[in-house]
């Protein structure tokens, strides 16, 4: 799930042909990562219930993952100086509901799964 920056998979397949934030006025370098950062971590969460030869191995290995995403995007939160409280919280919820988000694109994937079974199942 390349989606770092920093990391190693950062591929234009696997992220779109995205550039580079740039300066903003206003903004701090910080929050331009952390934006960044924070828009791709929701999107591929988003993404996981699409991934239709998941096993419960790999839902460990996502699960995992969405861990480390929310850990470094609080700790590039708590490193944007003046953003205020309101937004402060505003992105704290964001981050804490990437995991409850995996979650759900799990149980619709079960759901999704269990439907397609089912049918293929039933007498015609």
């Amino acid at each position: 799930l390349g989606v770092h920056r920093g990391d190693c998979c950062h591929t234009a397949t696997s992220l779109g042909a995205m550039a580079p934030p740039t300066a903003s006025p206003g903004l701090p370098p910080i929050a331009l990562d952390f934006l960044l950062f924070l828009s791709r971590s929701e999107r591929t969460v988003a993404d996981a219930s699409a991934d239709g030869n998941m096993c419960e191995e790999d839902a460990d290995i996502w699960r995992a993952k969405v861990q480390a995403y929310e850990a470094t995007l609080r700790a590039h939160l708590a490193k944007w100086e003046g953003l205020g409280e309101a937004g402060i919280e505003r992105y704290r919820s964001r981050i804490e509901d990437l995991s409850p988000s995996l979650e759900r694109a799990f149980e619709r994937r079960r759901c999704a799964a269990e439907a397609a079974a089912a049918a293929a199942a039933a007498p015609e």
